[in-house]
């Protein structure tokens, strides 16, 4: 019994923990989102910065997991998995690869 009520509470916990953070202080009128992902193409780039100029209520910052972690695909996919589960991960996501065994 103790059992499942220590995982029901860490699930609990799971689940409303992403919900805490805080907003950011530097301009509170401005809502900034992130799109994480890996192999984030040119245009999607080109894309977020046109959108950029085009709106002062949003911004979209860009998060390519790969290029921080030096092309490693393992530690990048960790850090992406680990942000998640924790709650700091991207507010959206861009996948785009192509796996041919």
């Amino acid at each position: 019994m103790k059992k499942l009520i220590i995982i029901s509470l860490l699930i609990l916990s799971c689940l409303l923990l992403p919900a805490c953070r805080e907003a950011p202080e530097d301009n509170p009128d401005v809502i900034t989102l992130t799109l994480g992902g890996f192999y984030i193409s040119d245009e999607v780039q080109r894309a977020v910065v046109e959108f950029n100029h085009e709106n002062n209520g949003a911004q979209i910052t860009i998060r390519d997991y790969l290029d921080e972690i030096d092309g490693d695909w393992y530690a990048a996919q960790l850090r992406f998995r680990t942000e998640i589960v924790t709650g700091g991960g991207p507010d959206n996501n861009n996948y785009r690869f192509t796996f041919v065994p």
